[in-house]
């Protein structure tokens, strides 16, 4: 069963299922539609092969959509896994059918034509529509298919994410998943995500839906060595007489933010001979002795219930991070999801794994 949506064509107000959206792209791009697939027609059967309309089929739409999207050959082959010759073949194909120019190609990259930007926008939109359709009448409420690309921080896979995506895809058999790792941000609708789990405590604008999940909390810590050697520090003023070793991947990282702070007051360890852009990185150098970290809990969880590491008391708290799933434009209306995200929401709700069984700091 296809849901029909509301389309605005030449100022023409209808509704248009899947099929009929493709054969008004047609016209619209300056291709005659087939007869009978006019505005406010129905459209006619389609002959079972791959090609809807015309002498193309979905996946050169779905090139073209991704090309646009991220502005790039290179870049739509990564996401589409095929080659980059495969790519320009599908969307020079697109070109020859519609018979007009959708790009403008340069050695820097393409950029879309007039006219392939008005394309895009009808067609993108009839691609969520067909995709939705698709997973509807192959879907009911328990189960789900398709494929799901989830954008994540390196760290908080390999520790916590990680195991609750298998857990998704254990529940749900039909569903493929491409899991890729980032620490830092990428525009998800560009890159061709469906959902993406960020930990900030600012999240940028452009998403259909952000979640808050869950916060991540901060811990100051550093080996027993260090602090039986040189004392810890109880007030904030009392960090610049330690060394630290920093965290390069954020410029405000460098400078550790407790509750209750104003933001114009900064506090910074002395730095160390260390700085890394990876938080795992961190841990061991602490557990050996080279200075303080603020670093986030569920990383260093494990070393300070064994003794790794210890948990300084101070002041005031680490001002906590949070963890938000994000789900980009058009993406909202698929099941899987939607399904993602309603597990999601379930693991964090609760006292986290991380948070359990710790000793008292010192």
């Amino acid at each position: 069963m296809f849901v029909n949506r509301v389309l605005t064509l030449e100022g023409a107000h209808q509704q248009l299922g899947p099929v009929e959206v493709l054969a008004e792209l047609n016209f619209f791009a300056g291709t005659a539609a087939p007869k009978g697939a006019r505005l406010g027609m129905a459209a006619p059967k389609p002959e079972p092969s791959s090609q809807l309309i015309g002498h193309y089929d979905l996946a050169d739409l779905r090139a073209f959509q991704v090309v646009a999207e991220s502005g790039s050959i290179s870049k739509a082959a990564r996401v589409l896994r095929y080659t980059k010759s495969m790519v320009s073949q599908r969307v020079a194909k697109l070109e020859r059918a519609l018979g007009v120019e959708l790009f403008v190609r340069s050695p820097r990259g393409v950029q879309l034509t007039e006219r392939g930007a008005i394309y895009l926008a009808q067609a993108s939109e009839a691609l969520h529509l067909l995709e939705s359709a698709a997973e509807a009448v192959a879907s009911d409420n328990r189960r789900v298919s398709g494929t799901l690309r989830i954008s994540a921080p390196v760290s908080f896979a390999t520790h916590f994410l990680g195991g609750v995506l298998c857990e998704f895809l254990e529940m749900h058999p039909s569903v493929q998943m491409q899991l890729e790792l980032h620490d830092h941000q990428l525009d998800l609708s560009a890159e061709g995500f469906e959902l993406g789990v960020r930990i900030t405590n600012r999240i940028a604008e452009g998403y259909d839906q952000v979640t808050h999940l869950a916060n991540s909390r901060r811990v100051v810590c550093c080996s027993p060595e260090y602090a039986r050697r040189h004392g810890v520090p109880r007030q904030r003023s009392e960090l610049a007489e330690h060394r630290s070793i920093a965290y390069t991947n954020q410029t405000a990282a460098r400078h550790w933010q407790f509750r209750e702070q104003p933001t114009s007051e900064r506090f910074s360890p002395m730095l160390g001979r260390l700085q890394t852009n990876n938080g795992e990185v961190m841990r061991d150098p602490a557990a050996e002795g080279l200075g303080l970290i603020m670093i986030p809990l569920f990383i260093v969880a494990n070393d300070l219930r064994s003794g790794r590491l210890v948990a300084i008391r101070t002041e005031y708290e680490p001002q906590p991070d949070g963890i938000f799933a994000v789900i980009p434009t058009r993406k909202t209306r698929l099941v899987r999801v939607r399904m993602l995200l309603e597990h999601l929401k379930s693991t964090f709700s609760g006292t986290l794994p991380w948070e359990r069984d710790l000793p008292a700091p010192v």
